[in-house]
């Protein structure tokens, strides 16, 4: 067999594994946790840094830890007496000063 397609053959095959083994390597930020499932069954979480993840049979799943904060939008309620009322989240400082003026009546 000729030296230069062996040499090659065997590139070849070392680059499919360096390539095999890069695509296993994951990154996660600080505020989020990598949760790793292995064949669909949860093995764990992994912490925040970079690490090493088996291709193929292993998947991970970022998971973001931050806060989300989502405005509500006025709703409606209905009453005993079947009034409709619109409702909407104020204030801790109205609700106490609305409380004081009507524990002085």
């Amino acid at each position: 067999m000729d030296p230069v397609i062996l040499w090659s053959a065997i590139g070849v095959i070392v680059l499919i594994l360096v390539f095999f083994a890069l695509s296993g390597v994951r990154v996660v930020q600080q505020y989020e946790r990598g949760v790793i499932f292995i064949l669909g069954s949860l093995q764990g979480a992994k912490g925040p840094g970079l690490f090493w993840v088996p291709p193929i049979i292993t998947r991970m799943i970022k998971v973001d830890l931050r806060i989300v904060t989502l405005t509500v939008p006025p709703q409606e309620v209905i009453t005993r007496d079947n009034v409709t009322m619109k409702w909407q989240r104020c204030s801790t400082l109205k609700s106490l000063i609305h409380l004081r003026l009507l524990l002085r009546s």
